[in-house]
C-alpha cells in the first residue's frame, strides 16, 4: 500500500513541523530568496540541468507563502536533426515548515504552469511550437543553516500536469523534480 506510506509519512513530517513552534518568534514574517539547481524528469525524457528561483515568506509559523520560477533547457542531435527544448515552471503555493532551528523539514503544495516550447530542425526546414499546461505539485524537502542568513536547502517534487482540457481528469502526466541549493535570508 504505497497510498498509506505516503500519508503516514506526510503526517509524521506536518506533525514534526507543527510540533517545533519552539522560536516562532524568530520566524515571524521572515523573507528568503533561493536559487536551486534543477533536475527534472518530464515522461519521455529528461531536463539534466535547470535552474529555480524561489521567494518565500513566513505569514504565521508554519505557514509560509512560496513563489518561484524555473527553467531547464535540453538539446537534441542526430545527423539531420536537431531540436532545443526549453521547460518553464512557475508557480506559488503554501508551506509548512517549522519555527527556526539549525533543521528544517517542510511539505509544501504549488500550483502553476509548466511551458514547454520546441524548436527543431530537419535538413533545411525548421519549425517550433509552444504550450502551456496547468500544474499541481506537492513536494518536501529541508533547510540545514550553513550561516548567521544561508541554509543549504534541498526538496523534491511530484507535479501532476494536465495535458488535456482543463479538468482534473485525465489525460495528464507525472513529472518528477529535484531541486538543491542555497537559501538566503532577506529580512525578517
Amino acid at each position: 500500500m504505497r497510498t498509506d506510506r505516503v500519508f503516514l509519512s506526510s503526517a509524521a513530517v506536518f506533525l514534526v513541523i507543527v510540533g517545533g513552534r519552539e522560536s516562532v518568534a524568530a520566524q515571524e514574517h521572515e523573507v528568503r530568496a533561493a536559487v536551486h539547481y534543477q533536475w527534472l524528469r518530464f515522461p519521455g525524457t529528461t531536463f539534466p540541468a535547470g535552474v529555480t528561483g524561489e521567494v518565500s515568506a513566513v505569514i504565521r509559523t508554519p505557514v509560509t507563502v512560496v513563489a518561484e520560477v524555473g527553467w531547464a533547457p535540453k538539446q537534441t542531435q542526430v545527423a539531420d536533426l536537431s531540436a532545443t527544448a526549453r521547460m518553464t515552471n512557475f508557480a506559488a503555493g503554501l508551506r509548512l515548515m517549522p519555527a527556526a532551528s539549525s533543521f528544517r523539514p517542510f511539505v509544501q503544495v504549488i500550483a502553476g504552469g509548466v511551458n514547454l516550447s520546441v524548436r527543431g530542425t530537419i535538413g533545411s526546414v525548421s519549425g517550433s511550437g509552444s504550450e502551456t499546461w496547468f500544474q499541481l505539485e506537492p513536494g518536501a524537502g529541508f533547510h540545514v543553516d550553513i550561516g548567521g542568513r544561508a541554509a543549504i536547502a534541498a526538496s523534491a517534487h511530484v507535479g501532476r500536469t494536465f495535458v488535456g482540457r482543463a479538468s482534473f481528469e485525465p489525460p495528464g502526466q507525472y513529472a518528477f523534480r529535484a531541486l538543491t541549493g542555497i537559501s538566503v535570508q532577506l529580512s525578517r
